[in-house]
């Protein structure tokens, strides 16, 4: 792995904010995870215009997101909480300049805005050009990936854009390949400093499930979000969690003649919402189903889920979330294989 510095003013190794940025494929979302599950942060994803869709003045969609989503990081840290942000408006600037080799006639005014949030640090995730060749065609936004093809010097001038911007700019090359002990200690200093936040924090127990069958793995479609996740809910009063796990796997995919095996991992994260931040603890068991008997779906109005039985590569493509990646990493190689 390879981590470079530049710019650095050297004032400040405790920044109240942490801008994740990347080419496509470079790890940003199992970086956040590990991020997450570390800190006590507010995590603000990135804005997608699919699952939002949008169909008309795409980038000036994503330019307005990106300034809303400014203004709501340094809310936060009004309020004493440390934040990660994934992609920013140098996203845009940074994909104008890959394709055009020139800044965009918008950017300074951008520029300026981030340069006077304090305590900033930007990360640039990047991965080899040869693998980033690789994992073009893995690129769902067909126009970006037609961008990517039809730009021969795509990958260079992505790269050079960041090194030429003139902010504080941490590279990290091919963190998905090293040790994590490398890049730790990055963030072990960014965000070390114990931030007292004036939020009140609600906490939300919750359970989910790596559910098998014949060596395949049960996810479920979105119809609503358009993306794939695992089984999963919030526990209800009185309830245990294996207990949560068995009613939302039968309501969620109508499966009831089940085997709970065992718990894999616990991991929690926090997101602001009505005025206050909420943690959510989960705890994902394995879970085998002994057979497809079904009682029938009993979801809730706002859910609308279809079952995809599918192998493990496969589930790890799909999956939205890195948490839900995660949980099944963590039994690929003892019970997927």
């Amino acid at each position: 792995m390879k981590v470079n510095r530049i710019n650095h003013t050297g004032t400040s190794y405790t920044p109240s904010i942490l801008l994740i940025e990347g080419l496509w494929g470079a790890g940003k979302s199992t970086l956040i995870s590990r991020i997450r599950s570390r800190y006590p942060v507010l995590f603000i994803p990135e804005p997608n215009f699919q699952t939002s869709r949008v169909k008309k003045n795409i980038s000036e969609w994503y330019k307005v997101q990106h300034q809303n989503r400014l203004k709501t990081a340094l809310k936060y840290i009004r309020n004493g909480e440390q934040v990660v942000m994934e992609r920013s408006i140098l996203s845009n600037a940074a994909f104008y300049y890959a394709k055009c080799r020139k800044f965009p006639s918008w950017f300074n005014e951008s520029k300026l805005s981030l340069q006077s949030v304090p305590r900033l640090h930007i990360v640039l995730l990047y991965p080899d050009k040869q693998t980033f060749k690789e994992r073009v065609k893995f690129i769902k936004d067909r126009s970006v990936r037609r961008a990517v093809e039809n730009h021969i010097r795509f990958y260079d001038n992505y790269i050079d854009f960041y090194k030429k911007i003139g902010l504080n700019i941490i590279f990290v090359k091919n963190h998905t390949n090293s040790s994590s002990n490398k890049i730790d200690p990055i963030f072990n200093k960014i965000l070390e400093k114990k931030i007292r936040s004036k939020y009140q924090e609600r906490v939300h127990h919750c359970s989910s499930a790596v559910v098998t069958f014949n060596k395949k793995i049960l996810i479920l479609y979105s119809q609503r979000h358009k993306q794939f996740t695992l089984p999963q809910g919030h526990q209800k009063n009185g309830e245990s969690s294996i207990e949560t796990i068995k009613r939302e796997i039968a309501e969620e995919t109508g499966f009831t003649d089940l085997n709970v095996i065992r718990p894999i991992r616990t991991y929690d994260f926090r997101f602001y919402i009505n005025s206050g931040v909420t943690r959510k603890s989960t705890i994902c068991y394995l879970v085998e189903l002994k057979s497809l008997a079904s009682s029938g779906k009993h979801m809730e109005t706002h859910e609308a889920y279809k079952n995809y039985f599918v192998d493990c590569d496969d589930a790890l493509r799909k999956l939205n979330w890195p948490e839900d990646r995660d949980n099944i990493l963590s039994v690929q190689n003892k019970y997927l294989i």
